[in-house]
């Protein structure tokens, strides 16, 4: 990743969202740490190489990774880091059943669970 005049190499695990928002890409990353750059969140999606099932775009401008969500209640996630991560009332079905599936996937391959399912 680039941004602010430095490039930022990262691995997928250590992504826990992105927020895009007037052409910039806000990361919050594992350990505190957040980073900024160019771009939309599209490109970026598929610019990522390998399996990208543990990412999840639950709106036009934010992506999560499932493995770092904590708890669902409501029209929200709570990710690793405490943010609170909110989708479309009207896209919830949907989300929800994609979330729970891949859940359930992690879980199997000896994942922490995760908790907190509304």
């Amino acid at each position: 990743m680039r941004g602010d005049g430095e490039t930022l190499y990262v691995l997928r695990e250590e992504i826990i969202y992105i927020i895009e928002k007037n052409g910039v890409l806000s990361f919050a990353l594992t350990g505190d740490r957040y980073f900024r750059s160019f771009g939309r969140i599209n490109d970026f999606i598929r610019s990522m190489p390998g399996d990208l099932r543990d990412f999840m775009q639950i709106s036009k401008s934010t992506v999560i990774n499932i493995r770092e969500v904590v708890s669902v209640s409501g029209n929200s996630f709570r990710m690793s880091n405490g943010a609170i991560i909110k989708f479309s009332i009207f896209a919830k079905p949907g989300i929800l059943k994609y979330w729970k599936k891949r859940s359930a996937e992690l879980q199997r391959n000896d994942d922490p669970p995760v908790t907190g399912i509304e």
